[in-house]
């Protein structure tokens, strides 16, 4: 048996009760003393607690929390983790620490990160933990605290999180996937030092209700949304002081669906003033549509002094490095954009012929629909309001569609795009001839 602690793991255990920086009662802990207890593997199927008197909890081998167990840690513990070994959760976790007396989950060695905490279909209930120096690279990791939800298409909220500290992770502070989301209830997040960045969210829906709380720090201070299903749900998206980015590097991810394609229910998508949205080269938002019915709408009312965002997810924006914001159909009535900017839209579309080609002598149909906004569906009304379209590669606003036009001219600013508006085809599918210039 190990009768001695590394120097790091010391000095973690004079820090162990350092409350996190949201807590302002200095902490009461006592400072662990002896050679703690050892756990290789634990297959945890009851009701089990590590004690703060037997810190520190040394964990050799990953222990898993069955489906039927519950690992409760008391106020003050400490557990640390070697290298590369983490904690699967299948059943239920309760650290539930205070500002006076809280947790510490962290590397027993600063040089060899731990693994991380898998919440895989249970359920993490946190408060005032702190866990730091994790999120070890891995066939099945990339963040320090990963949480997954059941096998189900709607969101599971799997993690109650409340004044928890993520520090230093190798990877992604935290990941959201499968269905797994946080508690309404969740507040005072705070992810610093993580390589990847705060949140690694692996589906659109599953960025609703990411809690209040400080997300700088990190190598790169953004919220990465993997667009790698359909948002069939309504879905808020709140302003959380960094931006949130759709699609990652390496092209995967960037094409974001709103409601499915298939059946009638409506999702909703609802951004707060001040959301930041930055798209991946060649990404698009779509609102998707079931025939000629669309299953997706857009709540996006931000102010003058706090507008809504979407822009080029690269440094420096040029024209055209992202597709734009494409209705497929009619617009639901819910949808509003006011004080929205986009910009650095207008990517190649893949799509031709559906409006009519501006300054066309002879009636011709559009060479693309290349633009900002496009709108595939006769529109209920002027949707677009006190909003700015800027640095499009094609037009700032498409009417794509057999239909009357609909003024989205007045009350927005257009800078730089090829065309402010185009004009839709007649109901009949023919174009004037000629076809008039832009506006």
């Amino acid at each position: 048996m190990r009768t001695h602690l590394p120097a790091l793991a010391v000095l973690l255990f004079s820090h162990a009760c350092t409350p996190s920086a949201e807590s302002s009662p200095a902490a009461t802990c006592s400072v662990p003393t002896g050679a703690g207890t050892r756990h290789g593997g634990d297959d945890i199927t009851t009701d089990v607690t590590w004690s703060a008197a037997g810190s520190p909890h040394i964990v050799t081998f990953s222990p898993t929390v069955r489906p039927t167990g519950t690992l409760h840690l008391e106020p003050c513990a400490t557990v640390l983790f070697e290298a590369g070994v983490g904690m699967q959760i299948a059943g239920r976790l309760e650290a539930l620490g205070t500002a006076s007396r809280p947790i510490t989950m962290a590397a027993s060695d600063a040089a060899r990160p731990f693994g991380y905490i898998e919440v895989r279909g249970g359920f993490a209930d946190l408060a005032y933990v702190t866990l730091n120096n994790g999120g070890a690279p891995g066939p099945n990791s990339n963040a320090m605290l990963d949480v997954w939800g059941a096998s189900t298409p709607q969101r599971t909220q799997n993690a109650r999180l409340r004044h928890v500290t993520i520090v230093g992770s190798a990877q992604f502070g935290l990941t959201l996937e499968r269905s797994g989301t946080l508690t309404d209830d969740s507040t005072g997040l705070t992810i610093r030092g993580a390589v990847g960045g705060p949140i690694n969210v692996r589906g659109p829906a599953l960025a609703h209700g990411i809690p209040e709380g400080t997300y700088t720090g990190n190598t790169v201070d953004e919220i990465l949304v993997m667009a790698t299903s359909e948002m069939a749900e309504d879905t808020t998206w709140h302003d959380r002081g960094v931006p949130y980015r759709i699609g990652d590097t390496q092209g995967n991810g960037m094409d974001f669906r709103v409601g499915l394609s298939t059946g009638s229910t409506l999702a909703t998508w609802t951004l707060e003033p001040g959301v930041n949205i930055r798209v991946s080269p060649a990404g698009r938002v779509r609102f998707q549509a079931n025939a000629a019915a669309i299953n997706g709408s857009l709540i996006a009312q931000g102010t003058a002094a706090s507008p809504i965002v979407f822009t080029s997810a690269v440094t420096p924006a040029v024209a055209g490095q992202w597709r734009g914001l494409v209705f497929e159909a009619t617009n639901a009535a819910s949808t509003t954009l006011d004080h929205v900017e986009i910009r650095y839209a207008g990517g190649p579309s893949q799509a031709n012929s559906f409006h009519c080609q501006p300054g066309s002598p002879n009636g011709a149909f559009s060479a693309n629909e290349d633009a900002a906004l496009g709108v595939f569906g006769q529109p209920t009304g002027a949707f677009l309001r006190n909003s700015t379209l800027a640095d499009s590669a094609g037009d700032g606003v498409n009417l794509a569609y057999r239909g009357d036009s609909v003024d989205f001219l007045a009350g927005n600013t257009f800078t730089a795009v090829r065309c402010r508006q185009t004009l839709p085809r007649s109901r009949t599918g023919a174009c004037p001839s000629p076809v008039p210039d832009c506006p």
